[in-house]
């Protein structure tokens, strides 16, 4: 009986077995059949970026400022093969007083990217010094073409950025921490009950000497 069940579960492992190989294999040939259509030349059209806060010039009292700006694609890259992005996509970078502060690319920010042409994106910038301040958003658009070969299997790149510049001012410092006091040490009273108590005793000691040797002279 055991030798039978045995043979069974062989017998099952085998035919799973076949099956993912062909499902594999249908895979392969259909996208081997099917393969990206990308364009023959790149897309010229590149996205846009809208900074709505902070405003240029901008004053602010606390040392907490968050930068909201919106990336926005051409209409013409709306265009999806199994959910990949034919015509192009982009990197962000978020640069603070020449400190990148945020690097994302496009689906680290939407993992469906087919829901909206427009993407909000928020970068916090904590703990401010007072004074001048620079934000920069830089896209890299990367615009997508198919190579020369026949088959395009492969695709090349058109690489570009586009920028926006904000500078705003803060009108508030960082709170000064809190010095730590150290304890003060206690200096001991000077055991002056002590020293008494000492001379006391070497006092009576002395003329308890003086009365023994006084009666011995006579």
């Amino acid at each position: 009986m055991l030798y039978l069940l045995l043979l069974v579960k062989r017998a099952i492992a085998s035919i799973v077995s076949i099956l993912l190989l062909v499902g594999s294999f249908q895979f392969f040939s259909l996208a081997s059949a099917n393969t990206v259509p990308y364009p023959s030349q790149p897309n010229q059209e590149l996205p846009t970026i809208e900074v709505y806060s902070p405003k240029d010039g901008e004053v602010f009292n606390v040392t907490s400022v968050v930068l909201n700006f919106n990336v926005t694609k051409p209409e013409s890259w709306d265009y999806y093969w199994m959910h990949l992005p034919v015509i192009g996509t982009y990197h962000v970078l978020v640069i603070l007083d020449g400190k990148a502060i945020l690097s994302k690319f496009e689906d680290e920010f939407n993992r469906n990217l087919e829901e909206s042409l427009t993407q909000s994106i928020s970068s916090n910038f904590a703990e401010l010094t007072g004074g001048n301040h620079t934000a920069e958003v830089v896209v890299t658009a990367y615009a997508y073409y198919s190579n020369p070969s026949p088959d395009h299997s492969k695709y090349l790149q058109d690489i570009r950025n586009i920028s926006k510049t904000v500078n705003f001012m803060v009108n508030a410092d960082l709170p000064t921490p809190t010095p730590t006091v150290e304890p003060e040490t206690e200096v001991a009273p000077f055991p002056i009950i002590e020293v008494v108590s000492v001379a006391v005793i070497v006092a009576v000691f002395v003329a308890g000497l003086a009365v023994y040797h006084g009666k011995h002279r006579r």
